[in-house]
């Protein structure tokens, strides 16, 4: 069964791929950062989370979740403002390796969550638990 979110959590999935691909090279590069490459990282930022909020929103107004659903929504939602704000930190060479850390298990904790929330979106399973 097709879910009517296929092509939103594909867009989002396909800029996150591209999010850490980016966020490895600007790594891999050092400072100072290449302005293309880090503008961009940025600019899919952003249109990664307005894609994802719209979808999710919709989602879980149109379907009777379970409070899993929501711990998973919480835990990418603090994850992503983790990641937001190490990202910056670490852009204004605030506590570099700490903030490199952070930002590691962020993306970590936000990967995890969003593959089982696009999992059980696509699947929509999230009424059977």
């Amino acid at each position: 069964m097709t879910s009517i979110y296929t092509g939103r959590i594909i867009t989002s999935s396909v800029l996150l791929i591209l999010l850490v691909v980016a966020g490895i090279y600007i790594h891999r590069t050092g400072k100072p950062y290449n302005t293309f490459v880090f503008t961009v990282h940025k600019l899919f930022t952003v249109a990664m989370i307005i894609i994802m909020f719209i979808t999710v929103k919709n989602y879980l107004g149109a379907t009777d979740v379970s409070s899993l659903l929501y711990l998973l929504v919480g835990g990418a939602g603090l994850a992503l403002a983790g990641l937001l704000i190490s990202g910056g930190m670490m852009s204004l060479d605030k506590l570099q390796e700490t903030m490199l850390v952070i930002h590691r298990i962020c993306t970590g904790v936000f990967l995890v969550s969003y593959s089982i929330l696009a999992w059980f979106m696509l699947t929509n399973t999230t009424n059977k638990l």
